[in-house]
């Protein structure tokens, strides 16, 4: 058809229908639409939608829609979604979405999502997330996060986040975290590499940084640690190996040109090579 297709407003399509423009209905849409332009249903669509620029409804989609340029749900979007430009849901995404320049979601990302540029959830994330610059959740995370840039969520990670800069979690970080400068969380529970800068509050597990690797004032280290300085201003349980370790409190060993354990008899707080206390 030259024209459209449409149901007017309160009305709902059912079917199969092919618009030379468009495709749309007041409430919802059922079946296999394609439209020139776009496809759209002011409700909830479910079934198959595929729009030259885009594909879209004011509620939910179930099924599969795909946009030249964007599309999304202004509420859940459950299935499979593609976007030139973009796509995007008001609440949450479940399934697989790609988007030329990004992916987002207002609550929750269950599935995989990949962005051009950035791939985001403003509540969870359960599964991978790849952004071209950014990857990330405002609260938690259980899965892979991969962002060109960084990668990050505002409360716990719990899995892989790779950050090209850098990578980090507000809350507990469990698994393994890697930024080409800086990794770190207030809590560490597993593996932090990076090529410059790491650090936690709190850390169980091994970290590598290639400058300076840091415990906060007050804080627990237990396990391993690489850097050119290890910097524990709390207390180490473990091994740390650098050109210069310091820490407040040893119970373990350090391996370094110079090392420092503030709870050694005075004589025996700066030590070359090693230092070692029980």
């Amino acid at each position: 058809m030259l024209g459209g297709v449409g149901a007017g407003a309160g009305g709902t399509l059912t079917g199969i229908g092919i618009g030379g423009l468009g495709i749309g209905a007041g409430e919802n849409v059922r079946g296999v639409f394609v439209g020139g332009i776009g496809v759209g249903a002011g409700a909830d669509a479910e079934g198959v939608l595929i729009g030259g620029l885009g594909a879209g409804a004011g509620g939910s989609i179930r099924g599969i829609a795909v946009g030249g340029l964007g599309a999304g749900a202004g509420a859940d979007a459950i299935g499979l979604l593609i976007g030139g430009l973009g796509v995007g849901a008001g609440g949450s995404v479940t399934g697989i979405a790609a988007g030329g320049l990004g992916v987002g979601a207002g609550e929750n990302i269950v599935g995989a999502v990949i962005g051009g540029l950035g791939a985001g959830a403003g509540k969870t994330i359960q599964g991978i997330a790849v952004g071209g610059l950014g990857a990330g959740a405002g609260e938690d995370a259980a899965g892979i996060l991969v962002g060109g840039l960084g990668a990050g969520v505002g409360n716990d990670a719990t899995g892989l986040l790779v950050g090209g800069v850098g990578v980090g979690a507000g809350g507990t970080l469990r698994g393994v975290a890697v930024g080409g400068v800086g990794a770190g969380a207030p809590v560490v529970r597993g593996v932090l590499l990076a090529g410059a800068l790491a650090g936690a509050s709190d850390m169980t597990g091994l970290a590598v940084a290639g400058a300076y690797f840091q415990i906060m004032p007050d804080g627990h280290f237990r396990g391993i640690a690489v850097s050119a300085f290890n910097h524990i201003r709390g207390t180490q349980r473990g091994l740390t190996i650098g050109l210069l370790n310091y820490a407040r409190r040893l119970h373990g060993l350090q391996l370094g040109l110079l090392n420092y354990a503030g709870n050694q008899p005075p004589a025996l707080r700066w030590l070359p090579f090693l230092n070692f206390h029980r």
